[in-house]
């Protein structure tokens, strides 16, 4: 489902308002990056690997509240004048992506620039959304091949020195499942690297409704490639709680997604 169906309606704008001066996404302005996972299992899932990198410049409404890239057009097109006119057109790129003519490595891009969230300044708001540039160039070097074998640890096996931020992982939160009311359990497999930070894959994602009743829904991705984005802001401590040195071995996380209480 191309995520503008989901999330046309997010931000009270007139029809008529003019749209407010694009801003570049640069390092100043991106709070959370696409994460090496995120890169690795998108460019993963192309049918038809590439044999060289491929950029795309893209134009996207940016909710404030939450730093959430919402709909995109590519900006080789002409800009258009209102908000209308913006969503109208991104309705037809999401619709032509969704389509037998759709870009498999557009949807790449499109998939990363969804998963990053951003620091907007004060005053650039139009009813709560703005226009941001984002340029994702996606490369064959961005797969990541699956690790050596290494001994795997559990979460409480590890000393966590900078944990996942909340309002982040709130803010990660898929849009479509939160309107649908639905949770998440996801587990990872996570290798730790050189800086400490988790490098995650296999994720395996199990999904119920408010009552708790399991549900089939699709959302599995979703849940999979923010999950991915959550851990990658955790650091480890340098060693395990029994003194091992945790670099290089496999941990096991669990990522619980949860809604807020009504």
């Amino acid at each position: 489902m191309p995520i503008l169906l989901a999330l046309l309606a997010a931000g009270a704008i007139r029809a008529d308002e003019t749209l407010p001066t694009p801003m570049l996404a640069d390092e100043k302005s991106i709070a959370l990056p696409v994460s090496a996972a995120v890169k690795s299992a998108t460019i993963k899932e192309l049918s038809t690997p590439i044999a060289r990198p491929v950029r795309f410049t893209l134009l996207c409404s940016v909710l404030i509240a939450r730093g959430r890239p919402l709909n995109c057009i590519q900006a080789e097109d002409p800009l258009p004048g209102t908000w209308d006119a913006f969503e109208n057109k991104a309705f037809a790129l999401a619709l032509r992506q969704s389509g037998p003519t759709a870009d498999p490595v557009l949807k790449v891009a499109l998939d990363r620039i969804h998963e990053m969230r951003v620091h907007v300044p004060p005053g650039q708001a139009s009813s709560g959304k703005t226009l941001m540039t984002f340029v994702e160039t996606g490369s064959p070097d961005d797969a990541i091949p699956d690790p050596a074998p290494a001994e795997t640890l559990s979460q409480r096996d590890v000393v966590i020195e900078r944990g996942a931020d909340g309002e982040m992982l709130a803010n990660l939160y898929p849009e479509i499942a939160i309107r649908n009311g639905i949770l998440a359990k996801v587990v990872v497999t996570c290798r730790v690297i050189e800086n400490r930070h988790l490098i995650c894959r296999d994720g395996s994602v199990s999904t119920v409704n408010r009552h708790g009743d399991p549900v089939t829904n699709g959302m599995g991705r979703d849940f999979r490639l923010a999950s991915y984005q959550v851990v990658s802001t955790i650091v480890l401590g340098p060693k395990t709680k029994d003194g091992r040195d945790a670099v290089g071995r496999d941990v096991t996380m669990a990522i619980n997604w949860s809604l807020p209480s009504d």
